[in-house]
């Protein structure tokens, strides 16, 4: 966690705080995105997203070019030799 916020993350001090605001989701398949949002703007400001779900749609085509953008790791004891990313990459296996 410290790498990608660049600080301690002191879970100790977290507190819960229960939603106030009307259902955003009118959906059965964006929970993910709107989890995703809410993470993303806790970390940034400390309060969940104000995202809806006439927001969904570009907050899906952002999340998927950031994964896009990463570099290709195979992790777990399934991975099959085609899988394996070139010689260049580095390789996390977790047993």
């Amino acid at each position: 966690m410290h790498e990608c916020f660049k600080q301690e993350i002191e879970f100790d001090k977290w507190e819960w705080v229960d939603e106030q605001r009307p259902t955003r989701q009118s959906n059965t398949y964006d929970c993910g995105p709107f989890t995703c949002a809410d993470i993303v703007s806790l970390a940034e400001t400390g309060s969940p997203s104000t995202m809806t779900q006439d927001d969904m749609g570009q907050w899906r085509a952002i999340i998927l070019e950031e994964l896009r953008g990463l570099e290709p790791r195979v992790i777990g004891k399934r991975a099959r030799v085609s899988d394996l990313p070139p010689d260049d990459h580095e390789v996390i296996v977790i047993d």
